[in-house]
């Protein structure tokens, strides 16, 4: 099982101390202060197991330029692939940025 945590960019500069509670709060710890380095706090998630992630939504963009191109059977198997690709489930939600 892996940790994401929503909104919270690697760290630049020096390395960071996260703390995150049983409530799925997390927040950067400054070790060298011995206190949180700021107010921000940010959401931690679990993410259950997955294979490889793509940008569906990209995919489906190109398989529809394919299927306007197509005629007949590449057409049909064209759209049933669009058809899967957006009812597959999400395992991490698209970024706001990416959005």
């Amino acid at each position: 099982m892996s940790i994401l945590i929503k909104g919270m960019e690697m760290p630049k500069g020096r390395p960071v101390c996260i703390v995150i509670d049983a409530a799925g709060q997390a927040r950067r710890y400054d070790l060298n202060n011995d206190r949180y380095a700021d107010d921000e706090l940010f959401e931690a998630v679990s993410v259950p197991p997955h294979g490889r992630l793509i940008d569906a939504d990209a995919l489906c963009d190109q398989q529809d330029k394919l299927a306007k191109c197509s005629t007949g059977y590449v057409k049909d198997r064209t759209y049933e692939m669009m058809v899967i690709l957006q009812t597959a489930p999400t395992i991490i939600p698209a970024s706001e940025e990416g959005e």
